[in-house]
């Protein structure tokens, strides 16, 4: 009897020894890759949903996915993503990684982002690098780009680009343009709709 219930104490213990043991162990190597979710933007047709993957070791991307189809693009360092009011653009800003981040702030360097444009319908995308702001105009034919002030000062050129055409046009020296190109809310998943269109960001340093 004794042998018994002995027997009911020790298998028990057994098996949780042998559940421990087939369970992998989380080593400090991984925390670097743990995932979170970050914040997530609509599209004005509710065709295409952009969201922010955000890990312990800022290897950060930004995901686009369809909502009619199975399908994910993901885009590393990106974040800010901003639909056109017709749902046939998006645009995003792109950092750098953080080795490069590093890097240039030991080497007492800027740190600039750059913007990618990418056409909804085709896939095919363009990166326009060193940009601080951008914006969509209301009917969602162009975009607007400004570049980083030069050294102690406020203006910087700023790009119009025809999305259509991929044509662009530079102003030179433009002033005020953090004020015009400031980002308004966009729609997103995760809460009500925006008061202003969604089609503009600023990338940040």
């Amino acid at each position: 009897m004794r042998r018994l219930a002995t027997a009911f104490v020790v298998l028990p213990a057994l098996a949780t020894i042998a559940d421990a043991q087939a369970r992998p162990v989380v080593r400090p190597t991984s925390y670097g890759r743990w995932e979170s979710l970050g914040s997530s933007t609509l599209s004005p047709n509710a065709e295409w949903l952009a969201y922010g993957i955000n890990r312990v070791n800022e290897e950060n991307e930004l995901r686009l996915g369809a909502t009619t189809r199975d399908t994910t693009v993901a885009i590393v360092y990106a974040t800010a993503p901003a639909f056109t009011g017709d749902s046939r653009w998006l645009a995003y800003a792109i950092g750098v990684s953080p080795a490069e981040r590093d890097k240039l702030t030991k080497d007492k360097k800027p740190i600039r982002n750059a913007v990618g444009v990418r056409n909804l319908a085709t896939g095919a995308t363009e990166v326009v690098k060193d940009v601080s702001q951008f914006r969509f105009s209301g009917d969602g034919k162009f975009i607007a780009m400004r570049r980083y002030p030069a050294e102690g000062k406020r203006a910087a050129d700023l790009i119009v680009q025809d999305l259509a055409r991929g044509t662009k046009m530079t102003f030179g020296n433009v002033s005020g343009g953090r004020r015009r190109l400031s980002p308004p809310a966009t729609r997103s998943s995760t809460g009500p709709a925006s008061t202003a269109r969604p089609c503009c960001g600023r990338t940040s340093s």
